[in-house]
């Protein structure tokens, strides 16, 4: 009897330990249900996180992109600004050199006309018989010399063509002295059926009228006054039959300063233009006593 209730006390232990561990193990899936559930919750949670830190990281960087293309489209704007004032600044440099330059212009043209207007004033001798047509024409003649006192001059001329005539020579200051600078001017006539180009002294070109005087021991060359301009040649064009007066300076654009008494020989140079590549070539040389 007391083995059957050992036996039945035994089975209960065994019933009650078998659902208590039935039942642990039912909690416990539980648990690890909920465990595992939570565990998706926190995985869905930190990949919600880390999509979001993505985003804020990305939405960063568009910020200092969006900043910085600010920054360079202020710097493009500034840039273009100076580019305007620079721009401006030209055409308010370029509108004044058109105004000096017509003004200039006009200058020249008024300095031209009187030049010229003053040139034909110069009285002109009787002309000469007129050279022959051969090629090169020397001639040898004495002829007097208008300017402070007449004196005669045995002259030489050469010439390439019989275009012109030689009407007079004028020597200032005469008589020379030490310390004069003489110039020298040449009037002629264009005998020829074309017109004929002279170039007139002015705006640093080189006139149609040039000389030297030797000996170099008696002379010193020295630079000719300038007037600071800077232009093209001012021509004169010379009709057939019409007369015309050349001045100009020393070969090298300079005036020669007597420095010691002597008997000077001097060498006119004129060159004028035809139209042809040589033009029209004629050397004047002649002797003077500076005193």
């Amino acid at each position: 009897m007391k083995i059957q209730h050992a036996v039945m006390i035994a089975v209960v232990i065994a019933v009650i330990s078998l659902g208590l561990q039935v039942a642990s193990n039912t909690k416990l899936q539980s648990d690890m249900k909920n465990i595992n559930f939570k565990t998706s919750e926190h995985d869905v949670a930190i990949q919600h996180l880390t999509i979001g830190l993505s985003e804020s990281v990305q939405m960063s960087d568009l910020k200092n992109k969006t900043a910085e293309q600010d920054k360079l489209i202020q710097s493009l704007s500034n840039d273009l600004s100076i580019s305007k004032q620079i721009v401006e600044k030209n055409n308010a440099t370029i509108t004044q050199l058109q105004q000096n330059t017509e003004q200039l212009n006009a200058e020249l043209k008024s300095l031209s006309e009187r030049l010229t207007s003053l040139e034909h004033k110069i009285p002109s001798p009787s002309p000469q018989p007129s050279v022959n047509a051969t090629t090169p024409i020397i001639k040898q003649n004495t002829i007097n010399v208008p300017s402070q006192s007449p004196f005669p001059i045995n002259q030489t001329i050469s010439m390439t063509k019989p275009a012109i005539k030689i009407i007079s020579i004028t020597m200032f200051p005469n008589p020379l002295k030490v310390g004069d600078k003489p110039t020298f001017t040449v009037t002629f006539q264009n005998i020829s059926d074309k017109e004929i180009q002279q170039t007139l002294v002015g705006c640093g070109a080189v006139p149609s009228l040039q000389w030297d005087i030797y000996p170099s021991s008696s002379v010193q060359n020295q630079p000719a006054p300038s007037n600071g301009l800077t232009c093209p040649p001012i021509m004169r064009t010379i009709k057939p039959n019409d007369v015309s007066v050349a001045s100009g300076y020393t070969t090298g654009n300079g005036l020669y300063q007597i420095t010691k008494a002597d008997d000077l020989n001097v060498i006119l140079r004129m060159s004028l233009g035809d139209g042809s590549i040589s033009g029209i070539q004629t050397t004047i040389a002649f002797n003077v006593i500076a005193k």
